[in-house]
């Protein structure tokens, strides 16, 4: 992508049995090899890409189904869906700086962004559908001393809980109040204020 909206032509060569692989998962899922090669590339540069110490990007990851992810969280209690929700948040800190001083910005500290950068980062990067594919929409708004966000999603309840606390951290350091919530299975609206 050379800039947004704007695309550029790369092309690969391929061996027969991954183009058949292609072929299969692209008629299955309907989507084209073209949306199949970006998704695999977005995946790879997100998740694999490995520092000089052999670790990952971000994190060591254990990848699990949404129904798996599902069935964990309805097992959990209010308390341990709140601790989850804190790691999450600490290892997204981590992951933010670890990319700025992969550009070479290695004096940026995440909480110095404003909420206004912050709020599409989390909305583009974790929730979409293109990244962690957490939300089926998301959206937020910032109005003087209001903030509200809104999100759809395929999961429980539970899961409805754990974003609400990971985005209650998130906001932590901004001195925003929860005000108004409606949790509910497969919903999550807040409304915060400072």
């Amino acid at each position: 992508m050379t800039e947004k909206n704007e695309t550029k032509v790369v092309s690969t060569r391929i061996d027969d049995r991954l183009e058949k692989r292609m072929k299969t998962y692209s008629e299955y899922y309907g989507i084209s090899n073209s949306d199949l090669i970006r998704k695999a590339l977005r995946y790879y540069i997100r998740y694999a890409h490995k520092d000089d110490n052999k670790i990952s990007f971000i994190e060591p990851l254990i990848l699990i189904s949404k129904e798996d992810l599902s069935f964990l969280l309805d097992n959990l209690n209010q308390e341990q869906i709140e601790k989850l929700a804190k790691q999450s948040y600490n290892v997204a800190l981590k992951g933010i700086k670890k990319f700025f001083k992969y550009v070479e910005n290695q004096e940026f500290n995440p909480l110095d962004l404003h909420v206004k950068n912050l709020l599409p980062i989390l909305v583009e990067n974790i929730f979409s559908f293109d990244a962690q594919n957490w939300l089926i929409d998301a959206d937020y708004s910032i109005q003087k001393d209001l903030l509200t966000f809104t999100g759809t999603h395929s999961l429980n309840l539970s899961f409805s809980r754990y974003l609400k606390y990971l985005i209650l951290k998130f906001l932590e350091p901004y001195n925003y109040k929860l005000v108004n919530e409606r949790i509910k299975e497969k919903m999550i609206y807040l409304m915060f204020e400072t």
